[in-house]
């Protein structure tokens, strides 16, 4: 098995024993490195929270230890490393190295001077630079051998990574503690993975589960295009050397077996196998109950005769009838608890089986970040509609959307910022980008178009579009990042409104999201099979555009656009807007959705459920659904896979550190708005339309009909709340199980 056959090199280059020495313990210049390569991770002494980094230096240690359990000490063999105030977990010291865990609980703060302190003294300060990530391989599998000549990469084949450098992950992991299994603890950047020079499909990337002492794990896909069987692997983000902060990922070396010297690992990984029938079960126990009468000593002894790894039975647990029997993790659970079963005092004997809870999704971030789902009831709504839009396509009138994998070619022009700095042109530059993993599926992207650059590949530039997406069909339960609305809707990218970097690529500022682009949006949509459209869009506007629809700065074209989607059978969900504190201007297109029945004007909540301060409110509000109320720490937000903004918003960054982007790195971020609001209605129409409900008008009045009920007065929704129709909140808020039940189109 791949787990137990992994020996990790915590201790990487073995240095001679020093005889013990009552000196103070003295960290060598340039000691503190990575430990996966024995190489700084940048021109700087660095280090990512949570990593594994080794220490070299002299009377570092009285004597040679490893840690032998977990969670790992802080303390071992009388040495302690300190990162400012916090203590580290220590694999292994000797008196010339050290191998030990970034704690993950630093304070937020850019450097922090690291000690090293024995029972003789304390070393001098050395001052160490933190990153959000200083990737480094420690050793690349594939099946459950280490990637080799005898055993290289070829297209499509499956390879484990274990990495260090990857930074914090979700949910959090106390240092020391091994990675959880159920959920695991991913990785808040998404590292990029190339194998032969090639991008490959990241499929996990996060703690090793089971493994503790700053070792990750990255499970990826390799790429087609591989020329022949290969060996060279690397992990990219995180740093660009010479930089006292993150700017910019960098490659550092790692190729399956040279990574790492074979060495000893003082903890164990238990990861669950997947049985033939593809049941997972925990690795190194079964379940037993024996029969009155056969004790367990005479079972072990049945046993050991077929299976000489068998060890010992455990105490019977407090709120059981059976025993624990632990086995060696190489063996098959499923095997020896079939030889229990043939011993004729045994009652009963089976693998110990993975289980989760039905419904709530595996994906690790939901029941971490993703408040917002429950609050619309979309558990019990997936119950009633597991296909979740199979057959439906959703349009996506953004700014674009992270679908495939390229190199941009593009040449950036200088700009002057709000206050006066002028920024000067970088010229002809080659920017990476990629396709969001936890996004795009074979098949899944339909008839995509741009209506700002004129061309068939509306690629996102702001991340906006991407992240909208992602709340409408993230996929979900496989375990990986966040989870989506209707996870199973194809997905038609739509560009009609620009980022920040398409006009320094070049489309002038007063040619982005003109209603004669979004106009053309609407019903290129429409005309191409999306059956759902989702405008988390919108601008100002006057009042009265209904009666007077020449007034200056109301959209006939708009509107005749929606009417002309919704009369081919299109639902259409409209942000409502986020200008309640500048004013609460007329949003035109949400006042547009009022007037027509199968459109739907959307209000955003926080996790309270109370009125998001920036929501604007009118008459022409319909629907209220999650957008976040920000300020709320985690709950504040709306969370989704989209670009890592620290790699794309260099424009933001001081004229020094200024650059150009990378739409290659992925993070999972929260955002807040009546943009974030609009998808989950987006999603629960597809899921109602796959339930049957075709018409856009009918759709509308379900959502209408059965959402809950919403106080302006209390600022609350809320079934003991009296329903009627408000500004601030429209007909109440989205309930996607009482909708998706109500019409007697599902028990």
């Amino acid at each position: 098995m791949l787990q137990s056959r992994l020996r990790l090199a915590l201790m990487l280059v073995v240095l001679v024993s020093l005889p013990a020495s009552a000196q103070n313990p003295v960290v060598a210049p340039g000691g503190v490195v990575s430990a996966a390569n024995g190489r700084a991770v940048s021109s700087v002494t660095a280090a990512a929270r949570g990593s594994l980094v080794s220490i070299y230096g002299s009377d570092l240690s009285a004597q040679t230890a490893s840690a032998t359990g977990v969670p790992i000490a802080t303390q071992l063999a009388g040495t302690q490393v300190r990162f400012g105030d916090t203590a580290a977990p220590l694999l292994f010291v000797s008196p010339g190295q050290i191998n030990a865990q970034v704690p993950f609980e630093l304070s937020d703060v850019a450097s922090v001077d690291l000690v090293v302190q024995t029972i003789a003294g304390t070393s001098g300060p050395v001052r160490v630079t933190l990153l959000s990530a200083a990737p480094g391989i420690l050793s690349v599998f594939k099946g459950d051998s280490q990637v080799s000549s005898a055993n290289p990469i070829s297209a499509g084949d499956r390879i484990t990574i274990f990495a260090t450098g990857l930074g914090a992950v979700y949910p959090t992991v106390l240092s020391g503690q091994p990675g959880p299994l159920n959920p695991p603890a991913v990785a808040g950047i998404q590292p990029l993975v190339r194998v032969g020079g090639r991008l490959a499909r990241v499929e996990f990337a996060g703690m090793a589960p089971g493994l503790a002492g700053g070792v990750y794990r990255v499970d990826a896909i390799a790429p087609d295009g591989i020329s022949s069987p290969v060996t060279q692997v690397t992990l990219e983000a995180g740093v660009v050397p010479g930089l006292t902060r993150p700017r910019g990922p960098v490659v550092l070396e790692g190729a399956g077996p040279t990574a790492i010297e074979e060495g000893p690992l003082p903890v164990t990984i238990r990861l669950p196998r997947t049985g033939p029938k593809g049941l997972r079960y925990a690795s190194g126990r079964v379940i037993v109950k024996f029969r009155d009468g056969m004790s367990g000593k005479s079972a072990l002894d049945s046993l050991r005769a077929s299976s000489a790894r068998t060890s010992s039975i455990s105490l019977q647990p407090a709120s059981a009838d059976f025993d624990i029997v632990t086995i060696d993790p190489n063996e098959d659970a499923e095997v020896v608890a079939a030889s229990f079963r043939g011993m004729a005092g045994v009652e009963y004997a089976q693998a110990a089986y993975v289980n989760h809870a039905m419904v709530v999704p595996n994906d690790p971030l939901y029941q971490k970040l993703q408040w917002n789902f429950p609050l619309i009831d979309l558990e019990r709504a997936w119950d009633i509609q597991p296909q979740a839009g199979s057959t439906i396509t959703v349009a996506v009138l953004d700014s674009g959307m992270a679908y495939t994998n390229a190199n941009l070619n593009v040449n950036v022009r200088g700009f002057k910022d709000d206050d006066g700095n002028k920024y000067p042109a970088l010229g002809d530059v080659t920017i990476p980008y990629s396709a969001a993993s936890q996004l795009v599926t074979p098949g899944r992207i339909v008839s995509p178009r741009d209506f700002v650059w004129g061309t068939t590949t509306p690629l996102d530039y702001d991340g906006h579009g991407t992240h909208v997406s992602g709340t409408i069909g993230q996929l979900t339960n496989d375990g990986i990042g966040t989870a989506g609305v209707a996870f199973n809707v194809k997905l038609m990218p739509v560009k009609v409104i620009c980022g920040t970097w398409d006009i320094l690529f070049g489309i002038p500022d007063d040619d982005c999201g003109s209603d004669d682009q979004v106009a053309q949006g609407i019903r290129y949509a429409a005309d191409n099979g999306a059956k759902i459209i989702n405008m988390s869009i919108g601008r100002d506007g006057p009042p009265g555009c209904g009666a007077t629809p020449d007034r200056k700065g109301c959209a006939p074209a708009l509107e005749a656009a929606i009417r002309y989607a919704v009369g081919k059978g299109v639902f259409i969900a409209i942000a409502a807007g986020n200008s309640f504190l500048d004013g609460n201007p007329t949003q035109v297109l949400a006042e547009i959705a009022s007037r027509v029945q199968g459109a739907v004007s959307v209000a955003a909540v926080g996790a309270d459920t109370s009125h998001a301060e920036y929501s604007t409110t009118g008459s022409y509000v319909e629907l209220a659904a999650p957008g976040g109320g920000g300020g709320q720490a985690n709950n504040g937000y709306v969370w989704q896979q989209t670009f890592d903004y620290s790699f794309t918003d260099t424009f933001s960054l001081p004229l020094s550190d200024y650059r150009p982007p990378r739409f290659d790195v992925l993070a999972y971020v929260g955002y807040d708005g009546t943009s974030m609001a609009t998808p989950h209605v987006a999603g629960v129409a597809a899921m109602l339309m796959q339930q049957g409900i075709t018409d856009p008008a009918a759709i509308e009045a379900a959502l209408e009909k059965f959402a809950t009920p919403c106080s302006e007065w209390l600022d609350r929704c809320d079934f003991g709340v009296a329903a009627n129709r408000n500004n601030t909140f429209g007909f109440g808020l989205l309930e996607a199980r009482n909708t998706l039940r109500g019409l007697g189109l599902a028990k």
